[in-house]
């Protein structure tokens, strides 16, 4: 029987909204099977993610923890980038500090893999925590990152030898008529509406970038209410200031 996780000693934030429902599946549906097997069957399988800025490598990996914490498993998300600038704050914590302090997680996600670009006390730490997790007789984990395991930039061979041994996904990117079905789909979450035609307005006029373009639908739904008016495209062209 595994020990209890330790109390984990920096503040962790990570996007309770973020779901295996609230995502846009697209080209990346066997991604998301993949995951969900991860969660259902107790065997060691460690999964490396990859996919460009804004792609859903963060949403994914969030959700995994969240599906796995409703599942009764003990799961944590921990982005590198945000521990390194949290750890550098607090000197008295160290790299093997917070490795160590995972290490008891039924499942670990383990997000912007990329950030350990010259930071080899964080590579050493992360490469002690993966040999501990082999000599368990079961282990889960997911990296996520925006290069490939075979193109990222760690020094440390061994790390890059492990990472690359991991499950390799690479997620696809959403083409504009899937973001415009996604700014639809979030739109019908909030309980508006946007038709196809203000849609494919808001992601050719407004941004390509998903975050943005989620922050737009919430911006548009929030001004409809207020205001009590229908989301047009002259409404939205007042309200995104296009």
């Amino acid at each position: 029987m595994q020990e209890a996780p330790r109390q984990f000693p920096l503040p962790l934030r990570f996007d309770r909204s973020a779901t295996f429902t609230n995502y846009w599946v697209g080209a990346n549906e066997h991604i998301v099977a993949q995951l969900n097997s991860l969660i259902t069957q107790a065997q060691t399988r460690w999964i490396y993610l990859a996919g460009a800025p804004a792609s859903g490598v963060s949403h994914l990996l969030q959700a995994t923890m969240a599906q796995a914490s409703e599942f009764g498993q003990s799961a944590i998300y921990i982005s590198l980038s945000e521990m390194f600038s949290l750890a550098d704050e607090r000197p008295e914590i160290t790299a093997l500090d917070l490795m160590e302090s995972i290490e008891n997680y039924e499942l670990i996600c383990i997000d912007n893999i990329d950030a350990l670009t010259a930071r080899g006390d964080w590579q050493e730490a992360l490469f002690y925590l993966l040999i501990k997790l082999q000599g368990l007789h079961v282990s889960r984990i997911v990296f996520g990152a925006q290069e490939s395991a075979s193109f990222i930039d760690i020094a440390l061979a061994d790390l890059r030898s492990r990472l690359a041994g991991a499950e390799s996904f690479q997620l696809k990117p959403h083409s504009d008529e899937d973001k415009a079905l996604i700014v639809q789909h979030h739109a019908q979450l909030r309980g508006c509406e946007i038709n196809d035609e203000l849609a494919s307005f808001i992601v050719q006029r407004y941004s390509r970038d998903l975050p943005s373009l989620v922050a737009a639908v919430d911006l548009l739904d929030q001004n409809s209410m207020s205001e009590s008016r229908k989301l047009t495209i002259p409404f939205a062209k007042k309200v995104l200031l296009l």
